[in-house]
């Protein structure tokens, strides 16, 4: 796992890694949750669902838990409809996604 990037000053990576990348059927997968998420207008199952896509293919391409939840938390943080939700809906809205996601991964590796 190579970094590019260091560390922000409040702890963050500021780069990717450079061998983590979601497929592009993925990432818009990922985005339409994050978006359904952050407006509200998503059904938890449809998050679910798409969450569930995303976690299958980062399985099969390799990419850790970790890694994952790394690419989700910056696309999270570029979101524009994130970025409008107050500071507690969004983090209590980001941790939702982040605990759908570690759920899905893992019941992705569980059934294989």
């Amino acid at each position: 796992m190579a970094w590019s990037g260091g560390m922000d000053d409040d702890g963050r990576h500021t780069g990717m890694m450079s061998h983590a990348r979601l497929r592009e059927a993925s990432d818009e997968a990922l985005l339409r949750a994050l978006r359904g998420a952050a407006r509200g207008d998503a059904s938890n199952r449809e998050i679910q669902t798409a969450i569930e896509v995303v976690c299958a293919d980062a399985r099969e391409q390799g990419i850790a838990a970790e890694q994952l939840l790394i690419i989700l938390k910056e696309r999270w943080r570029e979101l524009p409809e994130a970025q409008r939700l107050l500071r507690r809906d969004a983090d209590e809205t980001r941790a939702r996604l982040i605990t759908t996601c570690i759920d899905a991964y893992y019941a992705t590796n569980r059934r294989k």
